[in-house]
Order: structure tokens, then sequence, then C-alpha cells
């Protein structure tokens, strides 16, 4: 969406005072959508740890030793930790840009790098998860042997592994439209700011 430095000001000015101006419900539109799209990405986060914290559960009933089950105690307590670290720091980010929250430029950019954390959030959970599930596939492929094609082992190992293996590659795709689509708001911005400044 390109908008002429004047529009954008018009726009703002708009929002801060409730007055309609051309484009202002377009651009209203956009800002909800762009507010939904941010609690998304915090539902989906959110669903995304429940998921991993409910395999890592269902995995510790069947842990052959202490050490798959300490595993997988620390990596769903790093996940949680991980979550709500990411949590409070979103909260304080919230309070900070209050005050811009109607820009659109200023909500699009905040959604972008919340699900540029989403994306990042999900690399921590499926390393922990790794680091959990690698030994205890492994110490369950021994009672399985010459029977990795049985539904307890496609359950248990080959579809947790090509799930993961799918959102890790989706992820990755992801990621570089959000880094992309951040640069060219960057710019815009820059453009803004020349603009606003005089040159």
């Amino acid at each position: 969406m390109t908008t002429a430095p004047d529009d954008w000001e018009a726009l703002r000015n708009s929002w801060e005072s409730a007055e309609p101006t051309a484009g202002g419900p377009e651009a209203l539109a956009l800002v909800r959508r762009a507010r939904r799209g941010e609690a998304f990405a915090a539902l989906a986060e959110l669903v995304l740890v429940l998921v991993a914290i409910g395999g890592i559960a269902l995995a510790l009933r069947h842990a052959a030793d202490t050490l798959e089950l300490t595993l997988g105690v620390s990596a769903g307590a790093a996940i949680v930790g991980a979550w709500a670290l990411g949590a409070i720091t979103r909260s304080r980010e919230a309070k900070a840009v209050a005050s811009s929250a109607s820009d659109y430029a200023s909500a699009l950019r905040r959604l972008r790098t919340r699900q540029l954390r989403v994306v990042h959030s999900t690399w921590v959970v499926l390393a922990l998860e790794l680091v959990f599930l690698a030994p205890w596939w492994a110490g369950g492929i021994g009672p399985h042997r010459g029977r990795l094609g049985d539904p307890v082992a496609l359950a248990s190992l080959w579809l947790p592994l090509a799930a993961m293996l799918g959102l890790a590659a989706w992820s990755a795709r992801f990621r570089r439209r959000l880094v992309a689509e951040l640069r060219r708001l960057e710019g815009f911005q820059r453009e803004m700011a020349q603009e606003r400044d005089g040159g």
C-alpha cells in the first residue's frame, strides 16, 4: 500500500480525532485486520506450546529411564519458560507503544515482528522437543526393531517427525516473507520520516 506522506498524516489525524477522512474507513479496516492478526499470532503461539507440552506429557508416560524423564520435564519447563518470557516482553511492548496503536504502519510492523517471534519460538520449541524425543525414540526403537512400520511406530515416531519437519520448513518460508516485509516497512517509515523532516 503506497500512500503519500500527506495522506498518512491526514489518516493519523483522523484516527486521533475520530473524524472521517478520505480513505479513513479502509485504513481503519487495515488496522483492525492487523490487530486480529496479532491476536491470532498470540493464539497460535499458545496452541504450539500446549501441543508441545501435551506431546511431551504423552511421551513421558512411556519414558524408559530417569534420563528420558529428566529430559522431558526439562524440555517442558524450558518451553513454558520461553513462552512466559515472551508474554512478559509482549506485555511491556504493548504498554510502550499504546500511544501509536492507531497508526497502520506501526501496527503492521508490530504484527510482523510478533509473527517473527512466533517463528523463533517455534524453532525453540522444535529444538527442545528434539532434545527430549531423540533419546526417547532411540530407546523405543529397540523394542520395536523390525516393526518400524507398525501403527505404534507410525503414531509415535514417523507422524511426529513428519509434523516437526513440516513445521520447520513452513516456518522458514514464513520467516523469509516476514523479514522481507519488515524491510519494506522500515524503508517506508524512513521515507515518511524524511518527508516529515523536509528532506
